[in-house]
């Protein structure tokens, strides 16, 4: 069994059609799609730009695929592409697109913080959680505060008028449009690494967003002991128990159980 081959274009818009990166192309518009306007100026998504980014990258070197023979000879993996009827040399491409994007997120990513939208959110969630039936708060333990850095703060600590402001930022979410400067989240760039936690539960999800919902019980290798055994084909780990089908599950499901996923952009793909 061979890889195909991926051309070489002088127009890097052809590699948005190619269909060695059906693969890539079905991934990347399911996570990285490319935002437009409509003429009512709502937003519309429409097919990504990052598999020309993935094909440029891919000929000019800057993509590992030294672990192809590994790839190619590992039989369990082979047979289970085949058990889901996918074709080698598509997921190869597929496979190499994944790396290099849990790679570069580590390296080459911006952090996204919280926007305002999504705090008041948060804060009516919290409001509503000591709610009684009749929707006024009862727990005299629970106030709001506001403090200034050199000024006098506030506080609020009748229930009432707890809820009543929770009702007001629960309307007010309503009106919030997408032009708001409620909707907008400050991007910055991370000063440390991801952690390698991190990253396996981000080469997880990402290859957990192509592999079927419904996955077929009777096959070679389950979902995650195929992501498992990815990892550890394409250098992300040396530690065997990830390649082993009686440990692969177990020792990638108790890595990432516990991760805090942060909210951050790919600075090359996105």
């Amino acid at each position: 069994m061979n890889i195909q081959e991926l051309p070489k274009y002088e127009n890097a818009y052809h590699y948005l059609q190619e269909p060695l990166l059906d693969y890539v192309i079905e991934l990347c518009n399911k996570i990285l799609p490319n935002i437009d306007f409509d003429e009512n100026e709502e937003p519309i998504e429409l097919s990504s730009l990052a598999p020309r980014t993935f094909g440029i990258r891919y000929h000019k070197g800057k993509i590992d695929k030294s672990f192809r023979d590994k790839f190619l000879n590992d039989k369990g993996i082979i047979k289970t592409l085949e058990d889901l009827d996918f074709e080698s040399s598509k997921f190869w491409y597929l496979l190499l697109f994944i790396k290099d994007y849990t790679e570069t997120m580590r390296k080459e990513s911006f952090s996204i913080e919280v926007s305002g939208k999504e705090q008041l959110e948060s804060f009516l969630d919290k409001i509503q959680i000591y709610h009684n039936s009749n929707r006024v708060l009862t727990d005299s333990k629970v106030t709001i505060s506001l403090s200034v850095k050199g000024k006098k703060g506030a506080k609020i600590t009748n229930g009432g008028a707890i809820s009543y402001l929770g009702e007001i930022i629960q309307y007010g979410l309503y009106c919030i449009e997408y032009e708001n400067v409620l909707m907008d989240s400050l991007i910055k760039s991370n000063k440390e690494k991801l952690s390698k936690t991190i990253l396996f539960w981000l080469f997880k999800e990402t290859f957990y967003k192509f592999l079927p919902d419904v996955y077929p019980k009777d096959i070679t290798l389950g979902k995650m002991t195929l992501v498992a055994r990815l990892l550890y084909l394409s250098g992300f780990t040396e530690d065997k128990k990830y390649y082993n089908k009686g440990t692969a599950y177990k020792v990638l499901a108790d890595m990432i159980s516990n991760c805090k996923t942060p909210k951050v952009m790919n600075r090359i793909y996105n």
